[in-house]
């Protein structure tokens, strides 16, 4: 319990700065004038204020997994030499795709298995008993198509260029 509170005090304070990176990192992935409405309201963000587009931004943080990196390492930001030595990872820095028999066969077990045409019978069949995948496989493809124009490293060398 002791620990509790400071935690949430934690998180209180820096709730201001999370919308205002929330902002920043969600225009990428297609809230259109985030980084604008960031850099017009950081202060009032910074000081507890929400603005119209704080609700979005939130909703995609929490959907794409925002990490702040300053945020959530405070401790490795605010030392005389900030930042970490290295980041190790396996991200899918030039392809993030959801393939469509992949996407399917989470659904249809044994799909995989099939010749071509008796596996494009069973997707048929298994989109007129569930026709709303048809949807979902779509909306779980858009990040494919935003994801790497944020990932991309030559994108981010560009704009530093300018």
């Amino acid at each position: 319990m002791r620990v509790a509170q400071p935690v949430h005090a934690l998180h209180k304070t820096v709730a201001g700065a999370t919308r205002l990176f929330d902002l920043w990192t969600a225009e990428p992935l297609g809230l259109a004038a985030a980084r604008s409405e960031a850099l017009l309201r950081g202060a009032d963000l910074l000081a507890g204020a929400a603005t119209p587009l704080t609700p979005e931004a939130e909703l995609l943080a929490n959907r794409e997994h925002f990490l702040h990196w300053p945020l959530a390492f405070p401790d490795v930001f605010a030392r005389d030499h900030p930042g970490f030595d290295a980041v190790v990872g396996n991200p899918p820095w030039e392809e993030v795709t959801i393939e469509e028999l992949a996407f399917y066969a989470r659904y249809q077990p044994g799909l995989r298995a099939l010749a071509p045409a008796p596996r494009r019978a069973a997707v048929a069949e298994l989109l007129d008993r569930r026709p709303e995948l048809a949807q979902r496989l779509i909306d779980e493809q858009k990040p494919g198509i935003t994801t790497p124009r944020v990932l991309r490293p030559d994108q981010w060398l560009r704009k530093q260029r300018r």
